[in-house]
């Protein structure tokens, strides 16, 4: 890397830091409680799903065309708003989920672009399909309607998700779709198009980044260094195919992602009649103040980087940690016990890097599955602090 291109990535770093003053304070600052600007088709899960009732209504009119770039390009507008979106439906009612997801949109509608190679579907076929999966989401709409509120936790949700289309876009367009049949101009890589979702990313980033270091401030500044990898990669000297773009928005992706499992896991394992924070309440194992306890001793041990440690730190999983943590996410769409149990047990094998920073990660998850709820709050901070 040039000696520029390292300045510009210090420069871009200490400017988003900047950018977010009190919040890089971590737990001094709640940016769920401010209103702050940005993407994430606002804070009302019914606006959010009317939202995504546009972008049906424009994907049936698309499909009424036959034209099959038209219907394509419809195709992955739709699913970026549904990706932003979907978090609403998928905890509020399982079932719809399922069956909107599974039977229209990222199924027979899918499938029916060829953008994964599979054979498009005749225009007639395609349409009826999208008149239908429009209807199966009017009636989500109507069910958000009446059914009782989620935690608001769910808005933080959907801000980042959104936000995040900006990497999931740039990296369709850096990549274009190798695998669809036929290829259309669509399908083919789009560098110029992957720096401009890119730029609209970086605008609404500093909103993401607050939200992910109320949580994780190590996280944030992590993501911080991945954010000007990408810009960098994205740098003018680099135009017109950008090299290098893709992979570093692969590696960005994952890490972003992890911001918004923190707060996802926060958000579905609220509980509104425990809505403060007591170290003494009581739990499939011991109380909440124990489960904590035992969450950030494992994290002492994994830090010791010893085969003492990770036995240590398995053991407290195994005798402290994992019925409560599977008690909690038994639905069939939160896995935190199974992925905690993964990474304790790969780090027991193997204690690599790699594998410590995992098993980290999905303690950090576990936290929020059981205190995220309370994070900032004066009574879990006094507790966190008396450990």
């Amino acid at each position: 890397m040039s000696r520029t291109l390292t300045r510009r990535r210090r420069t871009l770093i200490a400017g988003l830091a900047m950018t977010l003053g009190a919040a890089t304070l971590g737990l001094a600052y709640n940016p769920a409680q401010a209103d702050p600007p940005g993407a994430g088709f606002g804070k009302d899960r019914v606006a959010r799903a009317k939202r995504l009732a546009t972008e049906l209504d424009a994907f049936t009119r698309a499909a009424r065309t036959c034209d099959l770039d038209t219907t394509r390009q419809a195709y992955e507008k739709l699913e970026s708003v549904w990706n932003a979106v979907e978090i609403d439906v998928q905890f509020s009612s399982v079932e719809r989920y399922n069956f909107f997801e599974h039977v229209y949109l990222e199924d027979r509608v899918a499938r029916g672009t060829g953008l994964e190679g599979d054979p498009v579907e005749p225009c007639k076929n395609m349409v009826s399909f999208a008149k239908a999966q429009a209807t199966t989401w009017d009636e989500v709409v109507s069910f958000l309607k009446h059914s009782p509120e989620n935690s608001p936790l769910f808005n933080d949700v959907a801000t980042l998700r959104t936000i995040n289309q900006g990497i999931r876009l740039a990296r369709t367009a850096i990549d274009g779709y190798p695998e669809a049949a036929p290829q259309t101009p669509m399908t083919a890589p789009d560098p110029a198009g992957a720096k401009a979702h890119w730029d609209r990313f970086v605008a609404d980033y500093p909103t993401a980044r607050a939200l992910i270091a109320f949580r994780r401030p190590s996280l944030a500044t992590e993501v911080d260094g991945l954010v000007a990898a990408v810009s960098d990669a994205f740098a003018p000297a680099n135009a017109p195919g950008y090299p290098g773009a893709s992979a570093a928005l692969a590696t960005l992706a994952s890490r972003y992602n992890l911001g918004a499992t923190l707060i996802t896991a926060a958000a579905r394992n609220s509980i509104a009649v425990r809505p403060t924070f007591d170290p003494a309440a009581p739990y499939t194992e011991g109380t909440l103040g124990d489960l904590v306890t035992a969450l950030r001793d494992m994290k002492e041990q994994v830090r010791r980087g010893t085969a003492a440690g990770a036995t240590k730190a398995q053991a407290i999983y195994d005798d402290a940690v994992q019925r409560s943590l599977s008690f909690k996410t038994g639905g069939p769409l939160t896995h935190a016990d199974a992925a905690l149990t993964t990474a304790v047990n790969n780090y027991v094998a193997d204690r690599s890097p790699a594998n410590a920073r995992a098993l980290l990660d999905q303690i950090a998850v576990a936290e929020q599955v059981f205190v995220g709820q309370y994070w900032g709050t004066p009574p879990l901070v006094k507790f966190l602090n008396s450990l």
